[in-house]
């Protein structure tokens, strides 16, 4: 399926126990999302997914046809400037 904004992707990275009690791999990639007031839906090649706000963990946005991002959990343990001081 072409995504509606061929400029951009995203990655919706769901709560991993609702990714997995849904049998859903996260992150859900999709080319458009629809924000409503309790959640969004996201375009999907088999149809449309609703997904409520508290099931979400990030959504990152990036242009179309790059790779994937970090993993949502390996970006939160890499230094927000300069290099990591070394542990003892």
């Amino acid at each position: 399926m072409a995504p509606a904004n061929p400029r951009h992707t995203y990655e919706v990275h769901l709560d991993e126990a609702v990714a997995s009690a849904l049998g859903i791999d996260s992150p859900v990639e999709t080319g458009h999302i629809d924000y409503y007031d309790a959640g969004f839906w996201v375009d999907l090649p088999q149809g449309r997914d609703f997904y409520p706000y508290r099931h979400v963990l990030t959504i990152r946005e990036r242009p179309w046809g790059a790779g994937p991002s970090v993993d949502a959990d390996e970006s939160r343990r890499e230094p927000i400037s300069g290099p990591a001081e070394p542990m003892d």
